[in-house]
């Protein structure tokens, strides 16, 4: 019987090992702190349980926002050492131990309250298969004196300031792309015009085994390949490398912390393309201090945040055989113009830009913007709003939208006399997010038109959905469309 085989074919992991090394996530674009890859279909990020309980309201009480945000997995412990990779420790995770062996009890009613999506995650990385691919990656990954050996970005608009404590740009303000790029197979190994030094902004807020042990029957369902994991060109992203070995230098001890497990929407890309923008014209949590309060405020005057609503935070981008870079330090730096001309060169991928992503793009805006409006007192202080498409020509994905970063934001349901910084308009939607997402859809608009769309595809869009922005001041004429 079919209950028979489960528990036959379930297999412990701690037979193998008493944890699992997690691999460094290399997609992060922005962010400060680190995220790890815990699957094939996950990574892990440190938990704010103010994002914690942000997310699990979600799940519970906006179902029409959950499209827009990475699926949510639970909670894990990662246990950091001084001197190795961090690591999933069995005896501190006991509940994906029972998990697992729960995925094997079919007709437990325990069986019920472990998702397909989750189950898929630990199929992931407890069969044997997968803790010896997984093995296998980090003793390759680590053999090396130093697994993220300093690299050097490209930018793609600006040269950086050379007093900034982060970046070192030598290329010129006109230069859109990399000097020469190398000839294919694909590399992100020496991409370099400008080196990225380790120094933290202090003001940012933001073993071999017994090969028998993994002998299973071919008719197995519950299986991987070590393929699953090799299906992304690594960009070695210097911000992921960065904040990787700023994390991994301030561990002097021992030390366990608690981490989110969200989906990996880089799962599947070939050339990961990530775009970060922050949203909104505030970034300050509500429970902000006055001098963070402050410098979050500065930060957004001196940017494109108060004005349009956005700023870049971070991108990668996949260009003629090579990724190039850009991380929020620049991003802070753009005016208007240059604003709208990143996004343009987001979207330029192999000498093209690739309109035929934007009719998809601005209806999941539409979508958004139309939510966000129906959400009085939400607000979504120093969210992220990441758009990820696949740089590989042959790739039928569409691009996706999804927000990040919940730590600031607020539900309806918070108590508001403990706010230091209430929302200035309460009984509203959040204006600054939607002034955010109508200055992207003007912009992707023009980029369309500009390179070559048929504007009548536009029409096409819901009338509906043009009027989620009403009574939202455009402010995109800033920006030259």
């Amino acid at each position: 019987m079919r209950g028979d085989d489960d528990e036959q074919h379930y297999f412990d992991p701690t037979q193998i090992t008493a944890s699992l090394p997690l691999l460094p996530f290399d997609n992060q674009v922005g962010g400060h702190g680190s995220f790890f890859r815990f699957s094939k279909q996950a990574i892990c990020k440190a938990v704010s349980k103010k994002e914690q309980s942000f997310y699990e309201h979600l799940e519970r009480q906006l179902p029409e926002l959950l499209p827009f945000i990475p699926q949510y997995f639970g909670i894990v412990n990662v246990t950091y050492s001084a001197d190795s990779v961090p690591h999933i420790v069995f005896e501190k995770n006991k509940h994906l131990l029972s998990d697992w062996r729960a995925c094997h009890h079919r007709r437990s009613s325990r069986r019920h309250s472990v998702s397909a999506a989750r189950e898929q995650i630990l199929r992931d990385i407890f069969t044997p298969q997968a803790i010896q691919e997984r093995l296998r990656q980090v003793n390759s990954e680590f053999r090396r004196p130093s697994s993220f050996p300093e690299r050097r970005q490209h930018s793609l608009l600006l040269p950086a300031d050379q007093d900034d404590p982060l970046t070192a740009v030598s290329s010129s303000p006109t230069s859109l792309s990399p000097p020469s790029p190398p000839p294919p197979p694909p590399s992100s190994s020496s991409k370099s015009t400008s080196a990225i030094a380790s120094r933290r902004d202090q003001q940012d807020d933001d073993n071999d085994n017994d090969q028998d042990i993994f002998v299973m029957d071919e008719d197995m369902t519950l299986t991987t390949t070590g393929d699953d994991w090799k299906t992304r060109e690594k960009p070695n992203n210097p911000w992921s490398m960065q904040v990787y070995q700023r994390d991994q230098q301030k561990m002097k001890h021992d030390d366990h912390k608690e981490y989110i497990m969200i989906e990996d929407l880089t799962d599947g890309i070939h050339f990961p393309c990530v775009l970060d923008l922050k949203m909104g014209t505030r970034q300050h949590s509500v429970y902000a201090t006055p001098a963070k309060a402050a410098s979050q405020t500065r930060k957004c005057q001196q940017s494109t945040s108060a004005a349009l609503g956005v700023r870049v935070c971070g991108m990668q981008v996949y260009k003629q055989g090579d990724f190039i870079f850009q991380d929020k330090y620049q991003g802070r730096r753009l005016s208007p113009i240059e604003f709208r001309d990143t996004l343009v060169q987001f979207l330029n991928n192999n000498g093209c830009v690739q309109i035929h992503h934007i009719p998809a793009v601005l209806h999941k805006l539409r979508r958004l913007a139309g939510i966000i409006r129906s959400l009085n007192d939400y607000r979504f202080y120093g969210s992220s709003l990441l758009m990820i498409y696949d740089g590989d020509e042959t790739s039928d994905k569409v691009m996706d939208v999804r927000i990040i970063d919940f730590a600031h934001s607020v539900t309806s349901q918070d108590p508001r006399h403990e706010f230091s910084y209430p929302p200035q308009h309460p009984n509203q939607p959040d204006d600054g997010y939607l002034l955010g997402l109508k200055t992207l859809t003007i912009c992707f608009e023009w980029i369309y038109k500009t390179h070559g769309g048929e504007a009548s595809v536009l029409t096409t869009l819901d009338q509906d959905e043009n009027d989620v922005f009403e009574g939202i001041e455009s402010r995109a004429a800033m920006c030259g469309v």
